[in-house]
């Protein structure tokens, strides 16, 4: 197996904490990525928008499901299916694989944290899952990962800091130059049939 393989973020046991971003870092960082920040707290809103809400229109919808899981060194290992598609433009999917613990600390911690008293009003209806692998784990915890999704694509409030810090956990890959350029909110666009690019380690790779 190539070393590079083993870097692969879908791999099990590769997944390492990823260090905080800066305040400074945040709208580059999402900017790669097709989101439009203006800074840390605000979106960069487009130019035929006139209310904030309708700016966020203009941002990529991102999607994570669950693929599978598997055991590896010892722990339950959730492959993640994540997908970013841009106004009018192209499909991004890669995989990433992580643990339940991973999930907790490193996401739903940082986003309950990030939401505060608000934190009912997106995820009241999806509860995080419980530990010990109890039944039912793989199932609230794809409702939880999809309630996060639509909190991040949709009009919730949803911070840059906070898309930021849930594409950094997933190793979100970055966008080219052109496919970023298309994907600012103030630029006009020309219409175009969605492409789809596959990145990183695929699921049929993993043992059945």
């Amino acid at each position: 197996v190539p070393m590079d393989t083993f870097c692969d973020p879908a791999l099990p046991g590769t997944y390492r904490t990823p260090a905080p971003l800066g305040k400074a870092q945040v709208a580059p960082y999402l900017t790669s990525h097709g989101y439009p920040a203006l800074d840390d707290t605000r979106w960069l809103q487009s130019s035929s928008a006139t209310t904030p809400s309708a700016s966020s229109t203009a941002r990529p919808s991102l999607s994570i499901a669950i693929e599978k899981h598997e055991e590896a060194y010892g722990h339950t290992w959730y492959l993640l299916k994540c997908t970013i598609e841009m106004p009018k433009t192209e499909v991004l999917t890669w995989y990433a694989s992580r643990r339940l613990e991973h999930i907790r600390d490193d996401l739903h911690g940082p986003v309950k944290l990030e939401l505060g008293k608000r934190y009912p009003d997106v995820f009241g209806a999806t509860p995080f899952a419980h530990k010990g692998g109890i039944p039912g784990t793989s199932a609230r915890l794809g409702a939880w990962l999809d309630a996060l999704a639509n909190h991040v694509s949709g009009d919730t409030g949803c911070l840059p800091r906070t898309v930021a810090m849930v594409l950094s956990f997933l190793s979100a890959p970055e966008m080219d130059g052109s496919q970023v350029f298309e994907s600012l909110p103030a630029l006009t666009v020309s219409e175009a049939s969605p492409t789809t690019t596959e990145v990183g380690f695929f699921p049929e790779r993993l043992r059945s």
